[in-house]
């Protein structure tokens, strides 16, 4: 097909998309969007007498609407919902006998209700219209949300390098992006915890939590950052809301040309630092530079009835980082851009339709210290948001408005390189100590070889919202009501592939003679270890959706002029569904286990303790109770009896299941065997005959049958009963049928070492075999049959595929209170409480299907010595994740009270103070292994964890040649030696670790905000705050590596990574005569926290490795960074020709040309210690820009 045909049916295919949801939103009556504003006021003559029908018209000169108009009721108020957000209103009083009255520019902010009054004067006395300069009230008395909110106008004025919205969301107090990854923590919330609006639209991402979305900032007329007091009509997040209003075209055709430009030619090498890196750091680098030209324009289709507005921006970005041993570049090449199309139906109803788009793609985002730039990926993001917004003002008391929007974006995770050729042997095999994978080295800390993953994913959101509100004005008080539902659908599709990983743990030995018995010379030799991780199955799709319902109610109650009141209730409902695998619990197959296990041994379930109930020799199985081992016979020689396979399944409460039939037919490929069963409980049964499997007394029970045990039946071998089970049909793993399966085979009974008859046997020949089937194995486990131990052996059964589905109904009440103490509109005591439930993320809930990882470790004398013929030693278990079935919705409690002061008519100055309760935050921790205490000094114990290669031991290790005593065995029989951490006991012996992604975490905020803010007046205006806080928890993100060890576990709830103690912020724009524009930034930070670690590669009991992490000092995150100044200044001179405008600009970051180093962590074992990174210094921008 050619490529004009595919691209013109699916331009058809979306136009006929975009059209239906058009039509879909007309159909339905929505109400005040959070992006409105609000305007009210009252009229009155000189001596404050209202007077009534007065036509009030409100417009904006550059905005795209009709003026909108109402009349002034018999007390001379009057209210206009459903305003856009603009800072050049005029407010327009018309009546006879009285003089006309303009007041402006009133600035109207997102969300707030602004109160405009209204004096009026006689004709008599003046025959021209009356100007007065007003804004409006600078506190807002009818809400307790707390918000900042920056127009267009101060953004443009300040120094804000890139040119990205996310940079101006941290000026707000209380919101920081410590890693600059553009994802703010807001009020000690995860950075997953912020919901960003475009228009009304919600573009975070629905898999991860984080933005989705890029947005010109040409394009923006205000940001509103809801930092606290969310009201009912916000939901799906626990930290805040970034507001984004977009502009719209006028009557007058406008564009513009901005071009912003930074290179090394003006930031040479930064600060020329020399404290971990030469003053030529940077000069590999071959220069690095960014360019963003920008591109807007505006105008009418129909003068006062259609607008449009269109931004374009690209992006050729390249960020040195300096990560204290190397340099790199950081790249973003792509494109940001706008287009809207705004209609003003008639003066009531108004339509809004845009599209955002916003391709890219980054490199560099897997370089930090000691890692290779081959080792990097290309991440390509973008896609788009289409919105259709309509709004109907059909009174001053009653609007209608409808959102409807589809948030279409993906990313792929592309390596960079590709994998050179394997190295073959003679017999064209790949010689795995040459194959070029993805290399971890332990020791010294660097990463080598081609990026092992590669990503690619589709994610969409289709949301629709609707509400209704009513404006009511009666004896009993000022009541604004709002009720609104909200749907929306969630997907996600990923086609994931993952390579090989390997993990070098060794370095040369001084010991002549090696590890493992390989030749060559001596300074050959080595210890330690190889290990590859494979990742089964290679390739994978996963697909996951969610469906969302929210329902408010909310009323703004006004019982007294100065009092109001805030009564909310939400209601939300998520269902998420996707593939994954039947649950179960290790810890549950380990209690059932032991269970059965004192059932066959005669003893209380107390005294046996797991583990050491696998592998605790000499244990006696006596079933019929007559103090002689049924357990420890085997038979001498193999007896043809009838080709009958038969068994006995034994369930933990005691009733048994017969398997296997008489008359089967043994396959050829092993011998035929005979199997009896007997109960677990010490009954006899018959055997044979109409009866078998029925409890005898004798053998006239059983018709034909015996009752006890049969003799002159063969032995058997145990590595053959998962084969010979599955050859007669039964599924020895299938928890259906039962939970342990006894086999009794007799014959002429010998000593276990085949000498003599042994004479403590319970009978001559009996030959006793527990196969217990409680545990689950991976899918993808190959292994031969089951795992013996020394009392008996563990089958177990294959994981079945099995649809997840998680249901959360969340109701979250508020409730909050303002009060205006003097009544004057110029003071503001506030309290509000209130629930705020964030979303499952869809990334929560995919991982289930794997691919699951599982980890062989070579002797590296032996693979490099033998190649592809070498064997591991240790062959892990699989890790795995599974997700609780009973997943809830995380949320956060908040309190919050304080004060806004009008102290100016344009100065305000508030204090909050925050209290919040986060609680059920998602987390995977591992619930397959746990530590012991045997001796009960209150140290976990530390016998093993490091793994001895065969041959001679590591004198460096504890137990080798040097050390003394010899190393002992872990249960899969490896030679070990205590490595320094809590030992990692098993199980399920199937697998290592298994992570379960519950409601595990919870974290606690408290915080004292005091900000100080002068908007636009005399031709400067600035906001400052300071922010005392405390952010403290378990971890930053569901799926980091805390709670995966037991072992340090306890070590790690503590300051979380963004926890900053002392915030000051400080921006303010000038305009200065002769078109000057003067702008500051000015932040000083506490420093941030870090751990000093060991990372170490470590094994449990069962021989499958990790990487654990441990806290030397006992705490994570106890640690403190240096405090961080940051000072950002701006200057731009705009001269005139005309209709064009011009202006050049010079902006600088870091003027104090500051070095700070953060560090992340401090690793103790690894050669580069620091994972951290350096400011790289001061840097400038600069810009040209035209308008017209």
């Amino acid at each position: 097909m050619k490529p004009t045909l595919c691209w013109r049916r699916a331009a058809r295919r979306r136009l006929r998309q975009l059209l239906l949801l058009f039509l879909f939103t007309l159909s339905i009556p929505a109400a005040l969007a959070q992006t409105d504003a609000v305007l009210v006021g009252r009229v009155t003559d000189a001596k404050g007498i209202p007077i009534p029908s007065v036509t009030i018209t409100v417009h904006s000169p550059t905005g795209a609407m009709t003026p909108m108009r109402t009349l002034t009721d018999a007390e001379g108020r009057y209210r206009i919902p459903a305003l856009p957000p603009r800072n050049d209103y005029l407010v327009v009083a018309e009546i006879v006998h009285y003089a006309r009255v303009e007041v402006g520019p009133v600035d109207l902010d997102p969300g707030k209700t602004t109160t405009v009054n209204i004096s009026l004067i006689p004709a008599s006395e003046t025959s021209e219209t009356v100007v007065v300069v007003a804004k409006g009230d600078i506190v807002d008395l009818s809400s307790t949300k707390t918000s900042t909110v920056f127009n267009s106008e101060f953004i443009a004025g300040l120094p804000i390098m890139g040119r990205t919205y996310q940079s101006i969301l941290t000026l707000a107090p209380g919101v920081t992006d410590v890693d600059g990854d553009g994802n703010p923590n807001i009020n000690g919330a995860r950075d997953t915890e912020l919901q960003t609006l475009l228009d009304g639209a919600n573009t975070t991402d629905p898999f991860s939590g984080t933005f989705g979305m890029n947005v010109n900032i040409e394009s923006i007329a205000e940001i509103e950052v809801i930092t606290t007091g969310f009201p009912a009509e916000y939901s799906g997040a626990q930290g805040g809301f970034a507001n984004i209003v977009t502009k719209s075209g006028g009557n007058d055709i406008t564009g513009s040309f901005k071009f912003f430009y930074r290179s090394d030619l003006l930031d040479n090498d930064g600060s020329n630092n020399n404290d971990f890196s030469n003053a030529m750091l940077f000069e590999d680098l071959d220069g690095f530079q960014d360019i963003r030209p920008f591109f807007t324009l505006g105008g009418p289709i129909v003068k006062n009835r259609l607008w449009y507005f269109v931004a374009l921006e690209f992006i050729s970005r390249e960020t040195p980082v300096n990560a204290g041993r190397v340099a790199f570049l950081e790249t973003e090449t792509g494109w940001n851009n706008f287009a809207k199309i705004s209609w003003q139906i008639n003066s009531n109803n108004r339509l809004a339709v845009q599209l955002s788009q916003d391709p890219r793609r980054f490199t560099g985002l897997n370089l930090r210290t000691g890692v290779s730039p081959e080792s990097d990926f290309n991440f390509d993001q973008g896609g788009s948001v289409a919105t259709v917004r309509w709004t109907s003002n059909i009174s001053p008391s009653i609007l209608l408005e409808t959102l409807a929007s589809r948030f279409d974006t993906s990313i792929d995770i592309l390596p960079i390189t590709d994998a050179a050729p394997c190295l073959l042997d003679t017999q064209d095999r790949c010689i795995p100590a040459a194959e070029d994978v993805y290399t971890l080295d332990d020791r010294t800390g660097l990463t080598h070889g081609p990026y092992f993953l590669t990503h690619r994913d589709t994610r969409r959101r289709d949301t629709l919202k609707s509400s209704l509100s009513l404006y009511k004005d009666d004896s009993s008080g000022q009541h604004n009501l709002k009720l609104g539902v909200e749907v929306a659908r969630e997907q996600y599709t990923n086609q994931l592939s993952e390579d090989r990983v390997r993990i070098d743990d060794f370095a040369l030995s001084s010991i002549g003679g090696g590890i493992g018995g390989g030749g060559g010379s001596s300074s050959q030799r080595f210890s330690g270890t190889i290990q590859f991780r494979d990742a089964f199955p290679e390739e994978q799709t996963r697909k996951a959706k969610k469906n969302h319902l929210g329902l408010y109610l909310q009323d703004f109650y006004k019982p007294l002029p100065n009092v109001s009141i805030q009564l909310g209730m939400r209601f939300d409902r998520e269902k998420a569904t996707t593939d994954g695998w039947d649950p179960f619990d290790p810890r549950e197959e380990a209690e059932a286990f032991l269970k059965l296990l004192a059932q066959g041994r005669r003893v209380p379930v107390e005294d046996l303790l797991f583990p050491d109930a696998l592998t605790q020799p000499g244990m006696p199985y006596d079933l019929n109770g007559d103090g002689l081992d049924d357990q420890h016979c085997r038979t001498s020689m193999d007896v043809y009896n009838n080709n009958l396979v038969t068994g006995f399944i034994i369930a933990p409460d005691g009733t048994y299941t017969l398997v296997g039939t008489p008359g089967f037919d043994v396959p050829d490929s092993m011998p035929d065997r005979f199997f009896d069963f007997i109960d677990v409980g010490g009954d006899f049964v018959c055997a044979g005959g109409s009866n078998t499997g029925v409890a005898c007394t004798s053998d006239a029970d059983c018709d034909f049958g015996i009752c006890g045990i049969v003799d002159g039946v063969a032995s058997f071998d145990p590595d053959l009963v998962g084969e010979i089970l599955s050859a007669s049909g039964i599924n020895y793993g299938d928890p259906a049928t039962g939970d342990a399966i006894l086999f009794f085979a007799d014959g002429n009974a010998v000593n276990e070492d085949g000498g003599t008859i042994n004479p403590n046997c319970d009978r001559l020949g009996e030959d006793v075999l527990f196969l217990y089937t409680v545990y689950r194995r991976h899918q993808f486990d190959d292994y031969a049959g089951p795992v013996r131990f020394s009392t008996g052996v563990l089958a177990g059964t294959q994981r079945r595929l099995e649809p997840i589905e998680i249901v959360s109904n969340n109701p979250a009440p508020r409730l909050s209170i303002s009060w205006d103490p003097w009544a004057n509109n110029k003071t503001k005591l506030f309290a509000f409480w209130g629930r705020y439930y964030g979303t499952l993320h869809l990334a929560s809930l995919v991982p289930e299907l794997g691919p699951d990882p599982q980890t062989s470790v070579y002797d590296p004398n032996q693979l490099f010595l033998h190649g592809a013929d070498a064997q591991p030693f240790v062959i892990g278990r699989f890790s795995i994740i599974q997700v609780d079935r009973d997943l809830k919705t995380p949320f956060t409690d908040e309190f919050t009270f304080g004060f806004e002061r009008e102290l100016s008519a344009n100065w305000a100055l508030s204090v909050t103070y925050i209290n919040r309760r986060s609680r059920d935050l998602l987390q995977d921790v591992d619930i397959n292994h746990f530590t012991r205490d045997l001796n009960g000094d209150g140290v976990a114990d530390d016998l093993f964890g490091k793994v001895i290669p065969p041959g001679i031991f590591d004198p460096q290790q504890p137990g080798g040649i040097g050390g003394g005593s010899p190393p002992g065995e872990d249960q899969a029989g490896n030679l070990v030696a205590p490595d320094g951490l809590p030992d990692l006991f098993v199980y399920n012996p199937f697998f290592s670790e298994i992570l379960r992604v519950g409601n595990f975490n919870s974290s606690d905020y408290e915080s004292v905000q005091v900000v100080l803010t002068r908007r636009l007046s005399r031709q400067w205006q600035m906001s400052a705050s300071y922010v005392w806080s405390e952010a403290v928890g378990d971890a930053e993100a569901f799926d980091s590596l805390l709670g995966d060890d037991v072992g340090t576990v306890e070590n790690e709830f503590g300051p979380l990574a963004y926890d900053q103690t002392h915030v000051v912020k400080f921006s303010a724009v000038s305009f200065l005569p002769r078109n000057q524009v003067v702008g500051g930034i000015i932040q000083w930070s506490s420093g941030l926290p870090y751990s000093i670690i060991r990372q170490t590669s470590s094994f449990d009991s069962f021989g499958s490795s990790f990487l654990r992490t441990s806290y030397p000092t006992g705490q994570r995150n106890d640690q403190r960074n240096q405090g961080v100044w940051r000072v950002d200044l701006s200057y731009k001179k705009s001269m005139t020709w005309g209709p064009v405008a011009a202006s050049i600009g010079v902006e600088v970051e870091n003027l104090t040309n500051s070095d700070d180093l953060r560090i992340d962590t401090f690793d103790l074992d690894d050669l580069v210690a620091l994972e951290a990174e350096r400011n790289f210094g001061r840097r400038w921008q600069l810009s040209i820009s035209m308008s017209f």
